[in-house]
């Protein structure tokens, strides 16, 4: 057994403890248990090098099935069996609400898909991206954006194996809304630039990790991090600024 990072591999968790793959195959054990990293994965298989992962998903960045790792070894061959131990699974899925107009027929359609998404061996906790929003209209959008939909999606009775949606967010569009960005263009993309370095994103948040109720939530900082931040944030202001009617933008 052996509890630290694996040199190479991409991690949010801290750099404990390294070792490389060369490093456990030269003691020529036949198996290697590992810990640190919660995600699943197996680093090789002769012999198994193997991190089961954590039991229980603690948040939504670790998501998908947990459990643990039965592997029984013999003279000539290893067998691995996953068994799933955690009683609620993260999960994220993308949701098309193509042709939908109203805030009910995007109601319906997100009941339907977490329908299915439904089980009797484990809960959900749920976030679902909308994408191909562009028959809603600006009115909705500004509903779904600062959480109306999510709050009456979140009054519907729950039975022994619940389906929980935690957040919803709309996909962003691949081009700008041409009417936003005329308002203020350069002003508009020097804060998003200034907003997207390292340096200026992490003075603008830090306050965020001084909560400890929050901190696990918000442990990465990456680029990957940033973007989703920013993203929500420009969705939040174009929900706020409500624009339409480009004539009167224009004028």
């Amino acid at each position: 057994m052996l509890h630290g990072f694996s040199e190479g591999l991409e991690s949010e968790h801290g750099n404990y403890a390294p070792f490389t793959l060369r490093e456990l195959r030269s003691k020529q054990y036949d198996y290697w248990a590992l810990g640190h990293i919660h995600k699943r994965q197996q680093l090789a298989t002769h012999p198994p090098i193997i991190y089961s992962g954590n039991t229980q998903g603690r948040n939504s960045k670790e998501s998908g099935p947990k459990g643990c790792e039965l592997v029984t070894l013999t003279d000539t061959k290893e067998q691995i069996d996953f068994y799933p131990t955690a009683t609620i699974r993260w999960e994220k899925f993308e949701l098309s609400i193509k042709g939908l107009v109203s805030l009910d027929n995007v109601y319906t359609a997100i009941q339907q898909a977490v329908m299915c998404k439904k089980s009797t061996a484990y809960n959900l906790f749920v976030s679902i991206d909308l994408k191909d929003a562009e028959t809603l209209l600006e009115g909705i959008r500004k509903k779904i954006t600062q959480g109306e939909l999510l709050e009456a999606l979140q009054q519907i009775a729950q039975d022994d194996h619940f389906v929980w949606i935690y957040q919803i967010e709309m996909v962003a569009e691949k081009k700008e809304n041409e009417q936003y960005t005329r308002l203020f263009s350069e002003e508009w993309q020097k804060a998003l630039l200034e907003m997207e370095e390292e340096t200026t994103f992490n003075e603008l948040t830090n306050s965020f990790f001084d909560y400890t109720e929050i901190s696990d939530l918000l442990s990465s900082r990456d680029s990957s991090y940033r973007y989703k931040i920013i993203e929500r944030a420009k969705n939040q202001v174009k929900s706020v600024l409500t624009i339409e009617g480009s004539d009167e933008i224009e004028n």
